[in-house]
């Protein structure tokens, strides 16, 4: 069987992101063999470094094109479906419970009410999908697991332990 061995990318400061504060994003799209195209926006100070940096970042790529001349003028676009706090959702826009996700800096993504961020600095928000309705799982059972492995318990006793460990959480909860 014959492979051919892919290259890693080369990444660091200055060779496929910048930490300048005056960069720029630059659309471009990654078309590797075989795969569909991936469009990704990157931040630089020029085209011709946005250009280094996509080769860098994708050394098997097979093509890279620059989709605009110059810097892209919305960084909103950087995410899809992700909308600035300044433009707040509707109460059509939470999902059954009426929650969106909310992101703000130095804390992240977190859930809450369409209509109330709460953590200070809240700069995004997007959809929050529905509840499955998938149950965790019984905490009852992940504290045994965690007892039975402590207490290096015999696997010919651990049905007879689980019947009365689960009688004695079903008390201790009533």
């Amino acid at each position: 069987m014959l492979w051919r061995e892919e290259e890693k990318a080369n990444l660091g400061d200055g060779i496929s992101r910048t930490t300048d504060p005056n960069a720029q994003l630059y659309e471009i799209v990654v078309e590797f063999a075989g795969m569909m195209p991936m469009r990704e926006w990157l931040r630089a100070t020029s085209r011709k470094e946005a250009t280094k940096f996509a080769a860098n970042r994708y050394p098997t790529a097979t093509k890279i094109t620059m989709v605009s001349k110059n810097h892209v003028n919305q960084p909103a676009r950087i995410w899809q479906n992700v909308y600035p706090a300044t433009n707040p959702p509707t109460k059509d826009s939470g999902n059954a419970k009426g929650q969106v996700l909310w992101y703000a800096k130095g804390h992240g993504w977190y859930v809450a009410s369409w209509n109330c961020p709460y953590f200070p600095g809240t700069v995004y928000w997007t959809f929050m999908p529905q509840d499955l309705g998938i149950p965790g799982p019984d905490p009852a059972l992940v504290a045994f697991e965690a007892w039975a492995k402590a207490c290096d318990l015999a696997p010919a006793r651990r049905d007879v332990a689980w019947v009365s460990f689960k009688e004695g959480w079903a008390r201790g909860k009533s």
